[in-house]
């Protein structure tokens, strides 16, 4: 991410200057303050924190706009707060507004702080003190509209005493280390961790007379600098909820990048991800398989072509969450869904997942004591030719068969087969059954063998409509129209060829393999239009776990000229529905309609229909919103939880493997111990700094770690009371 202007180049390299002024140890402080000013302490002036005392990792911005970051604490005698402290993170304009509150959220004092400085510790004075209470809790805390801020975590795992004044221990009266993402100020009531973001008081004792003090400091200047060695500058990110369950993740970068969302219902392991690897500055993820009422946890990231990598929020800030309201709760879309339900005489469950009218032939194959079952026939290419039918799927290798019935012109033929790679392999329609002269239309192979199938036809037209099918199996459909004949792969909507040709007299079905010295053909079914005229499909029961409130339903399929698709929906709080109990289905007017009605369980009709039985609604699935409930919650985070290694290995004794290492995206730790024991994880710099923490991380877990690190050496530190584990990994790029 190079420019040519001197004004960029320089802030890049003050933005490295500062990130290397700025990493030291997360456990200590530094002791001298660059490009900052305190006011001398006035008689009886107490703070929480020295005026040497600062933030030992970068500032930290997440992208989000306006941030409200604070911190609780106690007097240990009555006093007046005449104004806040609080460490400004980086040296950029904007607007701060400092706070005082009750514990509840009582807004006690505020004040503007407008006078721009540089980084580092700022005072503002209330015009008027406030009066505290002796052993009562208040929350101090600023506003500031451009999100940038300072944190260190863990820090508040032990309460912090100076003089009068106590900034609470994380649990000692709920948690300490307080932010809140919102355009305009607000009490902060979110928390991560320990999190320390460097928000103080200044307090005087009742016994000492009130005086008022303001700050203010000079801005620093930064150094020219060079090359690119710096991520990508994030803005906007915003969480959208859509209509069908997914969310959208929009944020831009500053200059082209690529695009991840790492996510997950647990804020420490974000072990889940969605994104696009096509760089570009505005980017959109959208996030599906989200269960509503669960709140999820995310974090953005973006590499540049430099392999510079930004995360926002920072690992070492708490991540974004968002809760899905809505989304699909009963779903529908494939044939072990659907056979679940039930059909009637007019319907069909089809093997390729879909509920179609019924055919006028649904060909299983099933054949007791023959090969070939009744309504075939077939013959003999070669001497040496088979035709097997293991369990209902025929296998032809230098024979054919062919259907004993002739089917009228706009027939289609839909069925499930494995092409193998050899010659002459081919199914479709034929004007004659020995298929040796006259017209025939097919999907298959001639003598190319070149590992392609072809939709092919006596009017010597031969067109791919695909690679890489040989060898497994794939659904394939033949339309016969009126003056052509289209082709149709793996369910796919869109012909993926056109043959024009026209056919008025009847046909026979052909499967055929000519050379028996290669591999054979196989076809698992076949379905055969003419179609029902109506027919319908009940669904399975679906179990919320608990009432819930069930919204939009939706359905997907094929609906041609001619064909309709119509839903209803029946509810109860029982699991049978024929009890007597359960409502009366009630249509549902279009895709996207809400059922409006709260119940444990829901059931869905779908009946389809053709004015012309040469053509077939095709329904692909059905999913139905809900609001979700408790149950559900608890149900996914189950299902989200990561996956436990084996615990036998670790006799009690710190241990770690990593993979991939080297790694230039992250890598995952294999974390094992004592079982039950909360470990702390550390990624150490080559100084032993540390640039990356996590606390309290389970053993028998799985972490990943380094995502935003630069390539170079680091090490893993496992602490657990006495134990300490390293392991050496190395970032490339």
């Amino acid at each position: 991410m190079l420019r040519n202007s001197l004004s960029y180049v320089c802030g890049k390299q003050y933005r490295t200057l500062l990130f290397s002024l700025l990493v030291s140890p997360l456990f200590s402080v530094q002791t001298t303050m660059a490009a900052s000013h305190f006011p001398p302490a006035l008689p009886g002036d107490t703070s929480i924190f020295q005026a040497a005392d600062a933030p030992a990792t970068p500032p930290v911005n997440d992208g989000m706009g306006g941030i409200e970051l604070g911190v609780k604490f106690r007097a240990t005698q009555s006093g007046k707060v005449t104004g806040i402290r609080f460490y400004k993170a980086a040296p950029v304009a904007g607007n701060y507004t400092v706070h005082l509150w009750s514990s509840t959220g009582s807004k006690l004092a505020e004040a503007a702080f407008t006078v721009d400085t540089a980084k580092g510790w700022q005072q503002v004075a209330f015009t008027t003190p406030v009066t505290i209470n002796a052993n009562t809790t208040y929350v101090a805390s600023y506003f500031n509209n451009t999100g940038d801020y300072a944190t260190t975590n863990p820090f508040f795992e032990k309460a912090v005493v100076n003089g009068p004044l106590r900034a609470l221990a994380n649990g000692e009266d709920g948690p300490n280390g307080l932010y809140k993402y919102s355009a305009a100020p607000v009490f902060p009531d979110n928390n991560y961790g320990s999190s320390n973001y460097w928000v103080d008081v200044v307090f005087i004792p009742d016994e000492v007379p009130v005086q008022q003090a303001a700050a203010a400091a000079p801005a620093a200047s930064p150094a020219a600098g060079g090359k690119d060695t710096l991520a990508p500058a994030v803005s906007n990110v915003k969480p959208v909820t859509n209509a069908d369950g997914t969310l959208t993740v929009s944020w831009n970068t500053d200059e082209n990048a690529d695009a991840t969302v790492d996510y997950n219902v647990s804020a420490e392991n974000l072990s889940l991800h969605a994104g696009d690897n096509k760089r570009g500055t505005d980017h959109s993820v959208q996030i599906a398989g989200l269960t509503p009422g669960v709140t999820y946890y995310f974090r953005i990231k973006s590499r540049d072509a430099a392999g510079n990598t930004v995360i926002r929020p920072n690992v070492t800030a708490p991540p974004l969450s968002f809760t899905v309201t809505t989304g699909p709760c009963a779903v529908d879309s494939s044939a072990a869904n659907f056979r679940d339900g039930g059909q009637d005489v007019g319907a069909l469950v089809n093997p390729n997942g879909t509920i179609t009218l019924q055919p006028l032939v649904n060909e299983e194959f099933i054949s007791v004591l023959k090969s070939i079952p009744e309504g075939w026939s077939g013959t003999r290419y070669n001497n040496d030719g088979t035709t097997v039918n293991n369990n209902g799927v025929i296998t032809v290798n230098g024979t054919h068969i062919f259907s004993n019935a002739s089917f009228e012109p706009g027939s289609s033929i839909e069925f499930a087969a494995i092409f193998g790679a050899g010659s002459y392999q081919n199914i479709g329609f034929s004007s004659d059954q020995p298929y040796s002269d006259g017209t025939w239309i097919t999907i298959g192979q001639a003598n190319k063998a070149d590992g392609n199938v072809y939709a092919r036809a006596s009017n010597n037209t031969e067109i791919k409509i695909g690679s890489g099918l040989l060898g497994t199996l794939h659904f394939y459909r033949i339309k016969w129209n009126a003056t052509n004949f289209e082709f149709f792969v793996d369910n796919d909507v869109k012909p993926a060829a056109t043959i024009n040709l026209k056919v008025t007299s009847n046909m026979y079905i052909q499967i055929s393999d000519f050379v028996s010295s290669d591999e054979g053909l196989s076809i698992d079914w076949m379905h055969v239009a003419p179609y029902a005229t109506s027919g319908s499909f009940t669904s399975r029961v679906f179990d919320a776990g608990a009432p819930t409130n069930w919204g939009a339903v939706n359905w997907h399929g094929e609906t041609p000229a001619g064909t309709a698709i119509a839903i209803a929906v029946t509810t109860g709080d029982t699991p049978n529905p024929n009890d007597g109990t359960w409502s009366s289905f009630v249509p549902i007017k279009a895709p996207g309609t809400a059922v409006n009605s709260s119940s444990r369980y829901i059931q869905y009709k779908a009946t389809l229909t053709t004015t012309d039985k040469k053509i077939t609604p095709v329904l692909t699935g059905v999913s139905i919103n809900c609001s979700g409930n408790s149950n559900m919650a608890e149900k996914v985070k189950e299902t989200l939880q990561p996956s436990k290694p084996a615990q036998a290995a670790s006799n009690g004794k710190l241990d770690v493997k990593v993979a991939p290492n080297p790694s230039s995206d992250y890598f995952s730790l294999a974390i094992s111990g004592p079982a039950d024991k909360p470990i702390m994880v550390n990624i150490l710099d080559a100084y032993g700094r540390i640039v990356e923490h996590h606390q309290k991380v389970m053993p028998f877990t799985s972490l990943q770690v380094g995502e935003s690190l630069s390539p170079g050496t680091y090490y893993v530190e496992l602490l657990l009371g006495s134990q300490r584990k390293t392991a050496k990994i190395v970032k490339v790029k």
